[in-house]
């Protein structure tokens, strides 16, 4: 799906495009951390297009592998995985998170 020549997933193309005219996010100049849904990764002809689009708003984007869905990565039993990652990041200050292997 493009939405002004650039593919934008999970939209409602019917009734919600009209949600992203007015909005144009401002730069963040802190560390993004994005849960790449792998089991959607096939809709991208590049697998680092979704991690480019954030690092064109922000400073730093670190980006985790995670099974499952958009929604699906947020229920059992792919859910653990994103709280591993998380308590790790969230203990070390963001410091060692990076070197956490997602399983």
């Amino acid at each position: 799906r493009k939405y002004k020549g650039e593919y934008t997933p999970h939209v409602n193309w019917d009734q919600e495009v009209r949600i992203f005219d007015p909005y144009t996010p401002q730069f963040y100049s802190g560390k993004v951390t994005l849960f790449n849904a792998i089991d959607q990764a096939d809709q991208y002809d590049d697998p680092n297009w979704l991690s480019s689009q954030w690092l064109q708003i922000s400073q730093e984007v670190q980006t985790f592998d995670v099974p499952g869905g958009h929604t699906g990565l947020l229920a059992e039993p792919h859910v653990t995985v994103v709280a591993n990652i998380l308590n790790e990041c969230l203990l070390t200050n963001g410091k060692s998170c990076r070197q956490f292997v997602a399983k």
